[in-house]
């Protein structure tokens, strides 16, 4: 064993979790190891050699003005009761300097500079946008539906780790020891804030990292976890991990929007792409969705979001011609906001009177997704097969409630007026404490 590496590591250890390191205290009590408390110690104490060895640094350590130590009562020159690291800045950075360790202090301080150069971004962001809305420019908000919720949750979240490193003086479990991963994390994070657009995992991270697969070896995992965080008590809580990094617009592969009905699209010819004929369903990759210079809908009277593709794909089948039938997906991304949002505006210039409607599972997320897109989208948006009677009907196909915590969200919705129209339906489920995802109706 190296005992001095043992020794020097334990102590700081010991120290950099102790009240007096966070209180900023030099003095106060002793940060002592016991060694025969120690199982490797203690075990390695019954060779003699060994024994030799770590006495011997010890004394060495003592003549350095690092540690002292103290006997065991009628046992010295044998056994050792204490060690413990000597007080005062040089002893500790003696002790940093051989085991070739920043000190805790300084990672505390380097991160908090970095979560505050974070926000000072953030603010330059949030005024570069406030100034076009004033202008009328587009702004780097425009087509990032409920992107405010996701900012303030960023923002929150790094407020909230400045707090608790101003408390706690230790480093956050979203962040690592090592300075360089938390500027990583850090910058990943303010590019989810203010990104506008789709990018890819592979060209994100070959642009900002010069590997393509870094991010996905390193970064990704510990920036999960971080959004998880801000995704945590949110309207969107639950969601896969590729559909959260998706709503910030960072996704594994581009992505297709599916659809059929009479939509027409312009690109940069004069002549449109018309998809009335594709009855068996028509999509648009991310890439001709950036291109489109208008979109305009005909024969429409009727549209409906479909959440699950299983349940899309099976209603296509009986699909009438007057209908237009989109797939959403979960939580929709900027991408698909932006989609969702053309596609009603095309159907307000169109004249027609055409009403609105959207399928999700009777459940917390369906009735989520529901509000989300009817919120910020989809105004006059209605519920398809979302109700008292689908419930009761495929009660022999439903699902359990997933527990208590799963019921009281359900509760808290009855208190919430954006989700009356699912009262009745709510009140219905905790009553008989059921479920129902939509593939059961397929």
């Amino acid at each position: 064993m190296n005992y001095r590496e043992y020794l020097l590591r334990t102590l700081l250890d010991r120290y950099e979790r102790s009240a007096g390191f966070r209180k900023g205290d030099e003095g106060g009590r002793r940060r002592l190891l016991h060694p025969m408390k120690e199982a490797a110690l203690s075990q390695a104490m019954e060779n003699i050699d060994e024994k030799k060895s770590f006495l011997s640094e010890l004394d060495q350590l003592k003549e350095e003005g690092i540690l002292d130590y103290s006997w065991l009562r009628y046992e010295r020159g044998n056994l050792v009761e204490s060690v413990w690291l000597l007080s005062g800045e040089k002893a500790r950075e003696r002790a940093y300097y051989l085991l070739d360790r920043t000190p805790l202090s300084s990672q505390l301080a380097r991160l908090r500079i970095n979560i505050e150069e974070t926000l000072s971004a953030i603010e330059v962001e949030d005024r570069a946008s406030e100034s076009q809305e004033e202008s009328g420019a587009p702004s780097a908000r425009e087509g990032r539906t409920g992107e405010a919720e996701q900012q303030l949750g960023i923002r929150r979240f790094l407020l909230d780790m400045l707090e608790s490193i101003e408390k706690r003086q230790r480093i956050p479990r979203f962040f690592r020891r090592g300075e360089r991963i938390n500027g990583e994390l850090l910058q990943a994070l303010l590019f989810l804030y203010k990104n506008k657009t789709e990018e890819t995992e592979r060209v994100f991270s070959a642009r900002n990292y010069g590997d393509s697969k870094y991010f996905e070896k390193i970064l990704k995992a510990p920036l999960l976890s971080i959004l998880r965080e801000i995704d945590r008590n949110s309207p969107y809580e639950g969601q896969g991990d590729e559909t959260l990094f998706e709503n910030y617009g960072l996704c594994r592969w581009p992505e297709v929007l599916q659809f059929c009905g009479g939509i027409s699209v312009w690109l940069e010819e004069e002549e449109p792409i018309r998809f009335y004929g594709e009855c068996y369903g028509a999509y648009l990759n991310s890439e001709t969705f950036r291109h489109i210079k208008r979109l305009e809908l005909s024969g429409v009277e009727r549209v409906l979001f479909i959440e699950n593709l299983a349940n899309y794909l099976w209603y296509l089948k009986k699909r009438s011609p007057l209908e237009l039938v989109i797939w959403h997906g979960g939580f929709y991304s900027p991408l698909r906001g932006r989609w969702f949002r053309k596609i009603y505006e095309a159907g307000k210039r169109a004249g027609s009177a055409i009403s609105y409607f959207h399928w999700s599972d009777i459940d917390l997320g369906g009735f989520r997704i529901f509000a989300r897109l009817k919120r910020n989208i989809v105004p006059e948006l209605k519920p398809y097969r979302m109700d008292t009677e689908t419930l009761r009907s495929y009660r022999d196909r439903a699902l359990p409630l997933c527990g208590e915590s799963y019921r009281r969200k359900l509760e808290a919705l009855l208190g919430d007026p954006e989700y009356r129209i699912f009262h009745s339906l709510i009140e219905e489920m905790l009553r008989s404490g059921l479920r129902l995802e939509q593939e059961q109706l397929l």
